[in-house]
């Protein structure tokens, strides 16, 4: 009898060590890797405050587009507005699923969608040859509601590439070599997801909705704010690197209203890859990449973004 209870105590006394150690574990799996749990804990099923990322972030985004169909943006200036996380959300849910399905330790932030990359594939910087060949993204794309006659959505058909999405991406495959090991560390995302064009269908960029349509511009960027404080609080990025100096400003006047909820994130800027935002006409790729080496280098980025953590630029 007092053997049995002597057993019994000892049993039980491993089960809850046991206990205790899958309980650290299941909390840092929770904590740092979620995606991980169904294969560590196949027998944990419905269990309270798991945060599914991508899930999470494709419902953040619904209720982003939401809100921002609230606004009417036709003005003197702007004449369409494409939304590609609305008509392109196929392939932008197999980019959130295939590469944000964790926390991150770098956000690359851009301003908003651009006509020959975004607008088209619904991935940040969406040149098509990357998005097809390197990110292995793919999936249908619908059409704008209103659709301007010299900007047609033609998705994953359009063979003119964007400047802007060619040079980040092959300078982040020069450096990650797969996009597996980019995005283990770091997500892509634009400030804004919207698309402004004149009557000739040249873009108009959100800080370049001013004079009277001011107030157009301010409910836009509340809205913009409100939910990238909700995709910081999700990701927890501990660095923000932004692509230009509008999505530079945007992230420090978020972060000094936030910053006690977010906590310290370091804000670091590199130059927009974009013809029109480069100084040098004549050699802005070569300016361009070489800057943003130099800046990542100095700001102890690369690591993140390299097999194993070694740099080799």
């Amino acid at each position: 009898m007092i053997r049995k209870k002597l057993f019994r105590h000892e049993d039980e006394h491993k089960m809850q060590i046991d206990s205790d150690i899958l309980d650290l574990s299941f909390e840092n799996c929770k904590k740092t890797h979620p995606e991980t749990i169904s294969k560590y804990f196949p027998n944990i099923i419905n269990f309270p405050n798991i945060i599914n990322v991508p899930d999470e972030l494709l419902n953040i985004q619904l209720e982003f587009n939401a809100a921002l169909n609230k606004i009417n943006y036709l003005n003197n200036v702007v004449r369409y507005v494409y939304n590609p996380l609305d008509y392109a959300i196929v392939p932008y849910r197999d980019y959130i699923g295939k590469y944000c399905q964790s926390c991150k330790e770098v956000l690359f932030l851009g301003m908003n969608p651009g006509p020959f990359g975004m607008c088209q594939t619904g991935v940040p910087f969406g040149e098509i040859e990357f998005v097809k060949n390197w990110l292995q993204i793919s999936g249908h794309v619908l059409k704008p509601a209103v659709e301007c006659p010299k900007r047609p959505i033609l998705g994953f058909n359009i063979t003119r590439r964007e400047h802007s999405g060619k040079e980040f991406w092959s300078l982040m495959k020069e450096i990650s070599i797969t996009p597996q090991v980019f995005f283990k560390h770091s997500f892509v995302y634009n400030y804004c997801p919207l698309t402004f064009m004149n009557a000739d269908g040249a873009n108009v960029t959100p800080k370049e909705i001013k004079k009277e349509n001011l107030h157009i511009r301010k409910k836009l960027e509340e809205i913009c704010d409100e939910y990238l404080f909700k995709l910081v609080e999700l990701l927890k990025p501990k660095t923000i690197v932004c692509v230009g100096e509008y999505a530079e400003t945007k992230s420090k006047s978020l972060l000094r209203v936030r910053s006690p909820p977010l906590g310290s994130i370091n804000i670091i800027k590199i130059k927009h890859p974009s013809r029109r935002a480069a100084k040098k006409k004549s050699d802005d790729q070569l300016d361009w990449r070489e800057d943003t080496l130099k800046v990542l280098r100095e700001k102890n980025i690369l690591p993140f973004l390299c097999q194993d953590g070694v740099a080799t630029q």
